[in-house]
């Protein structure tokens, strides 16, 4: 079995959402084991979340934070977050689904991150992972069966147990946790990313892949939105009611489309995008290697692709 790890602190109203598309892949989610990663103070809705989703799924772990391990990093989540891969590593036999409580994937999710380890993931050594889309073309319609590769990684959504273990386990040390930049400057000093930008933990793992010289796939048509990246939607437009009001709200405005959802957002609006989150219909996946099929992949730094070379051996 495989482990879903999804990471969270106080939006249990996206969690909803987030499980009730996997909900929609019932014969995928059997073989997925979703562990919860409860940052310190986390909201306690997120406890009748859980309860909802046990009553359709029995695959479920719950790691809860403490004090302590709040206190090891002064960058917010990037512990929780960071050792949810070893220890998702430790239980899972095949592929981690890292997952925020922030972002919410398409119905097809679950198949799509399978399908691209079975093809792809376990067969060339030279892959990171298959990352997030970048929220710049999430909204643009790309081809749904092709993917594109690229020496620039958002998030991962499905990394090999071997690739987390051979190139993140060795780095999730106290030396990181307790100065993350220091670490950086001193660990990553010769990649494209400067040591004080970019610094959360999808920096990181974006480092460890340009340290390795690996790459990452991206769907040419997003499996996911960030739609909560604009934080709590704090201040005067901070959300009220109940679990089940900002749920409500966040399909109304989901529905309405980005510009509607940004109105509300307290930052990042412009990172806000929202995508068709139904089940998009395809028979196979494929690499676009001559980059020549992929439609809305527009936004690449491996612009001599290199990539093909370098998979491909050639």
């Amino acid at each position: 079995m495989n482990t879903l790890a999804i990471a969270i602190y106080q939006r249990p109203e996206l969690v909803y959402l987030y499980l009730e598309q996997l909900l929609k892949e019932p014969k995928e989610l059997e073989n997925i084991r979703v562990h919860f990663f409860l940052d310190y103070c986390f909201n306690t809705d997120i406890y009748k979340v859980i309860h909802w989703f046990r009553k359709y799924h029995k695959h479920i772990k719950i790691t809860t934070r403490t004090l302590e391990d709040k206190n090891k990093c002064p960058l917010p989540g990037f512990y929780n977050i960071l050792d949810s891969y070893r220890i998702a590593a430790e239980e899972s036999e095949e592929y981690i689904l890292p997952a925020e409580e922030d972002m919410t994937p398409t119905q097809d999710y679950l198949r799509f991150n399978r399908i691209c380890y079975e093809k792809f993931l376990s067969r060339y050594n030279k892959l990171f992972c298959v990352s997030h889309k970048r929220r710049p073309e999430i909204e643009t319609s790309g081809d749904i069966s092709q993917l594109i590769g690229d020496s620039q990684c958002c998030s991962p959504s499905c990394i090999s147990v071997k690739v987390v273990k051979n190139y993140i386990l060795p780095y999730l040390t106290d030396e990181l946790y307790n100065n993350p930049v220091a670490f950086y400057n001193k660990h990553f000093n010769n990649i494209r990313i400067p040591y004080n930008e970019h610094i959360h933990g999808d920096g990181f793992t974006e480092r460890c892949m340009l340290k390795h010289g690996l790459y990452a796939l991206k769907p040419d048509q997003t499996r996911s939105m960030h739609v909560g990246v604009g934080g709590l939607h704090s201040g005067s437009n901070e959300l009220i009611g109940s679990l089940e009001d900002k749920v409500k709200w966040y399909y109304d405005k989901i529905s309405l489309g980005s510009e509607e959802l940004r109105k509300y957002a307290s930052s990042a609006k412009e990172d806000i995008v929202v995508c068709n989150l139904d089940n998009p219909s395809w028979n196979d996946l494929e690499i676009d290697f001559n980059r020549n099929k992929c439609k809305a992949s527009s936004i690449c730094y491996d612009l001599k692709n290199t990539f093909k070379r370098e998979i491909l051996c050639l």
